[in-house]
């Protein structure tokens, strides 16, 4: 398990982006699936995993915490590796 944060400072620089993009990256290369959970308030991050090609899988009820909030899970399915194609 991963938690990829931001600095409030360094926010709306790209950072978080990058870092998330490098994640993906890597997880094709060994064709692994990528489930994470976004705040179900969180329209921006939303909206990046849907482009990103994760799909809601289910909701999480006061999963963060102290506030409560709730959390959609969403996931990703492996990747085919070239050579799985052949």
């Amino acid at each position: 398990m991963q938690t990829i944060a931001v600095d409030t400072e360094w926010q709306g620089r790209g950072v978080g982006k990058a870092l998330f993009e490098a994640l993906l990256a890597r997880a094709d290369e060994v064709a692994a699936p990528v489930f994470l959970e976004v705040r179900t308030d969180n329209d921006v991050a939303i909206a990046l995993y849907r482009s990103r090609g994760f799909e809601q899988l289910g909701l999480r009820r006061r999963y963060y915490q102290p506030s409560g909030a709730d959390a959609y899970t969403m996931g990703r399915p492996a990747a085919v590796r070239q050579e799985e194609k052949s």
